[in-house]
């Protein structure tokens, strides 16, 4: 399903951005640490809502500071708008009342040109706003690039046409680890510096569109642009709560497993990191001087393994084996995709079958590389080791700590589903 479109776009050809999305290097008339006017985008998102408490929380240490944050959403007017993105951050048990005064809602679609927005409005917010956190996106496990395209990458071009245009801006974009899961990166050290040079052989559609994305915060880079690029990992439950938006495939894994009773015998390691330490990370980062031109990985040293998992789940009062692969995903296919959660998901475990007897011919092609190498062997052995010393250099002595993936996270996580 996901790779159904793939040979038909080069997405190189996608890398390119009209000649007016450039600044000038006298631009910037304001520093990093002074931004106050924020503009964010997904703001009815999971990491989204967590963002806003994070950036009001930090930032309400600098008394006297007049912070606003437009919140790009989706809605017909903007008091409809504002109780979205109410309603969103009290679900997740991140709303204080206190931020209702530094919240102003802003209607507008990233597929759309001008992002959706009022052209007053976009005018206006051209001139007023100081930094743009764009972390809007599609987020789907089996639709092709084809259909995720135009918000998720041409939303790309329209926020980084807005950061250019009036006043220029800081842009913050918020990628995905995913953009190493090719084969230019498999069983290799990836630094945080490392140019994203291939984009063949990707998973998911999603993948492609973040790599396509990061080029195009590339090239605004090279005109003129001052951006920071950051790459969570599976992003969690927060370490509060455990409330987790269930529809990733870690939380579906984990639930499903408990429904079958069953899990299966993989070596696979996920880069499971809480919503709560993600958005502590982007905001405290963001306003750091030097981190511009910078990006980073944001994972957890700690990996989840199934045999962790399994301990956790055990220990919690389920019952669960390990069984073989094979048999485990015969078993997944057979249950009701109305009780078990990770069933829409099941075709990801098939994409490793089928492929082989063509390799084995000596007839793959490049377009295909993705799909020989499954989902499981993915996150096991092919999987690249992470380097995160531009993360960790940047929030030492900030507090900000990533929390180990233990028995008590994941029993957290267990009460919560």
């Amino acid at each position: 399903q996901g790779s159904t479109n793939r040979k038909k776009i080069n997405l190189q050809e996608e890398c390119y951005l009209d000649d007016e999305i450039t600044a000038s290097p006298a631009a910037y008339t304001h520093s990093v640490n002074e931004c106050r006017r924020l503009f964010l985008t997904g703001s009815t998102g999971f990491l989204g809502a967590f963002l806003i408490r994070s950036l009001l929380e930090q930032l309400a240490g600098l008394a006297g500071q007049d912070i606003t944050i437009y919140c790009h959403v989706r809605a017909k007017d903007e008091a409809t708008g504002l109780k979205r993105i109410v309603d969103n951050m009290k679900r997740y048990r991140c709303w204080k009342d206190k931020y209702a005064q530094r919240i102003q809602a802003v209607t507008g679609s990233l597929d759309k040109p001008l992002m959706g927005m009022k052209e007053d409005v976009y005018e206006r917010l051209s001139q007023e706003v100081d930094a743009v956190y764009h972390n809007g996106a599609l987020l789907n496990f089996l639709y092709p690039y084809s259909y995720l395209k135009g918000t998720n990458v041409d939303g790309t071009r329209e926020c980084l046409r807005f950061a250019l245009h009036g006043k220029a801006k800081y842009f913050h974009y918020i990628s995905s680890y995913s953009v190493y899961d090719n084969p230019s990166h498999f069983g290799k050290k990836v630094y945080e510096s490392d140019p994203l040079t291939s984009w063949e052989g990707y998973f998911l559609g999603y993948s492609e569109t973040k790599w396509v994305s990061e080029k195009l915060v590339q090239i605004a880079r090279e005109r003129g642009l001052r951006a920071c690029i950051y790459r969570p990992g599976e992003i969690a439950g927060d370490t509060v709560h455990g409330i987790w938006e269930t529809k990733d495939l870690l939380s579906r894994l984990i639930t499903g497993c408990i429904y079958m009773q069953k899990a299966p015998a993989i070596n696979t390691r996920f880069h499971m990191v809480p919503v709560d330490y993600v958005a502590d990370t982007i905001a405290h980062i963001s306003r750091q001087e030097g981190a511009c031109g910078l990006a980073f990985n944001i994972l957890n040293p700690g990996k989840l393994t199934v045999k962790k998992m399994v301990r956790a789940i055990r220990s919690k009062g389920y019952k669960i084996g390990i069984i073989p692969y094979e048999r485990w995903k015969q078993e997944l296919l057979q249950t009701d995709i109305r009780e078990n959660p990770l069933r829409i998901l099941a075709s990801l475990f098939n994409k490793d079958t089928g492929k082989r007897d063509s390799r084995q011919a000596g007839k793959q092609d490049s377009r295909q590389a993705g799909d020989d190498h499954s989902l499981v062997m993915r996150y096991g052995s092919l999987q690249p080791r992470f380097d995160m010393t531009n993360t960790f250099t940047f929030l030492k002595h900030s507090g900000i700590k990533c929390p180990p993936v233990n028995k008590k996270l994941l029993h957290l996580y267990m009460e919560q589903f």
